[in-house]
C-alpha cells in the first residue's frame, strides 16, 4: 500500500470513530438536557463532526495526491500527538506517512476499457 493510501485510511479511520463519538454524544446531550435537548445534542456532537468532516477531506485529498492534502496530514498529526494513547499513535502514524512519496496511482474505472476492442460509431 502506497504512503498516501495508508494516510487516507487512517483518516478515514479517525473520521468514522469521531462519529460514532459524535452521535454518543448526541445522545448524552439529548437525554441530560430537560429545556432544549435538541440543542444540548447539536452543542456536544457539533465539534465531534466538524473533525470528522476535516479527516474526511483530508482522507480525499491523500487519495488524490493533493499537495494541501499532506499538510493537512502533517498538522492534524501533530495535532493529535498530545491526546495520549491512541492519538499519539495516530498522529506518529500520520507523519510517518505524509514524509514518503506520494506516487497517484490509476483508479480501476480508468483502466476498464483496456484491452477491449474500441468500436467507431458512423457519424452520418
Amino acid at each position: 500500500m502506497e504512503y498516501q493510501a495508508r494516510a487516507a485510511h487512517a483518516h478515514r479511520t479517525v473520521a468514522g470513530i469521531h462519529c460514532v463519538i459524535a452521535a454518543m454524544a448526541a445522545i448524552f446531550g439529548y437525554l441530560m438536557t430537560s429545556r432544549f435537548p435538541l440543542l444540548g445534542a447539536l452543542v456536544l456532537a457539533a465539534p465531534f463532526l466538524a473533525f470528522a468532516a476535516v479527516h474526511f477531506a483530508a482522507a480525499t485529498g491523500a487519495e488524490q495526491c493533493r499537495p494541501w492534502a499532506r499538510t493537512a496530514s502533517t498538522v492534524l498529526g501533530v495535532l493529535m500527538l498530545p491526546l495520549v494513547p491512541l492519538g499519539t499513535a495516530v498522529g506518529v502514524y500520520l507523519l510517518m506517512n505524509t514524509r514518503g512519496e506520494w506516487v497517484p496511482q490509476p483508479r480501476l474505472s480508468d483502466s476498464l476499457g483496456e484491452g477491449w476492442p474500441q468500436f467507431q460509431r458512423d457519424s452520418a
